[in-house]
C-alpha cells in the first residue's frame, strides 16, 4: 500500500519479536470471542468508512479497501 502497514509486515515483526503470529481471512464472531476468551489478543482488520455515492457500492462492501484499519481486539461486551 502508498500508506500503512502490510500484513506480512506486522507477521513477520511478530514473529521476530517471538509471538505466534498468523493471517487468517473471514473468521467469524464465534472465532474472535473464543480467542478472547483465551486471552488472545486478535488484530482485525476492517473497513473503517465508507462514501457510496452509488446505493449499489454498499452491497459490495468487500471489493472496498482503500480505508481499512486495523484494530486490537482484547475484551468485547
Amino acid at each position: 500500500p502508498e500508506h500503512g502497514c502490510e500484513q506480512k509486515n506486522m507477521i513477520s515483526l511478530a514473529k521476530a519479536l517471538g509471538y505466534f503470529a498468523e493471517a487468517r481471512y473471514e473468521s467469524t464472531l464465534v472465532e474472535l470471542k473464543s480467542w478472547i476468551d483465551q486471552e488472545i489478543p486478535v488484530i482485525v482488520l476492517f473497513q473503517a468508512w465508507a462514501t457510496f455515492s452509488d446505493p449499489n457500492a454498499a452491497r459490495d462492501w468487500k471489493s472496498v479497501t482503500e480505508d481499512g484499519h486495523y484494530a486490537v481486539c482484547c475484551g468485547y461486551g
